[in-house]
C-alpha cells in the first residue's frame, strides 16, 4: 500500500501554457501567427510536447517557433522539448481566407492532452 502511495506522489504534473494558441486573423503575407505563450514544465516532467491530430481545411504549411527563433516546420507527431519558462508560437503559413489548422498538444510524460487549438485565416 505504501508503494502505491509513493508511486502516485512521484508522477509529475502536466506541462501547461500561459494562454491559448488559438487565433483567427487575416493572413499577413499569407501567414497567421498565434500569440507567443510561456510553457510551464513542472519538476520531474521531461518537457516533451507532441503536436498531434492535425486537421486542415485548405493547404496549410505548419510551423512553430521556440524562444523567438525563426519559424520552422512542424509535422503531426513531432515532439519538441521545452524547459520551464521557454516560449512557443505557432504559425499557419501559405493560408488564404477561410483556411484553418486544428491540432492538439500532448504532454508526452503524462500522455495527456494540454489542449486543442485552431489557427484560422479570416
Amino acid at each position: 500500500m505504501l508503494n502505491l502511495a509513493f508511486a502516485a506522489m512521484s508522477v509529475p504534473s502536466k506541462c501547461s501554457l500561459s494562454a491559448t494558441l488559438t487565433t483567427t486573423a487575416a493572413p499577413s503575407s499569407t501567414n497567421v501567427t498565434s500569440a507567443t505563450v510561456t510553457v510551464t514544465v513542472p519538476p520531474g516532467n521531461s518537457g516533451v510536447i507532441t503536436f498531434k491530430t492535425f486537421s486542415f481545411s485548405g493547404a496549410v504549411t505548419t510551423q512553430y517557433s521556440k524562444n523567438g527563433a525563426a519559424f520552422g516546420a512542424i509535422n503531426d507527431g513531432d515532439g519538441i522539448t521545452f524547459a520551464n519558462g521557454d516560449t512557443l508560437a505557432v504559425r499557419g503559413a501559405s493560408m488564404t481566407a477561410g483556411e484553418s489548422w486544428t491540432f492538439t498538444l500532448e504532454d508526452s510524460t503524462r500522455a495527456s492532452s494540454i489542449g486543442t487549438y485552431v489557427i484560422t485565416a479570416s
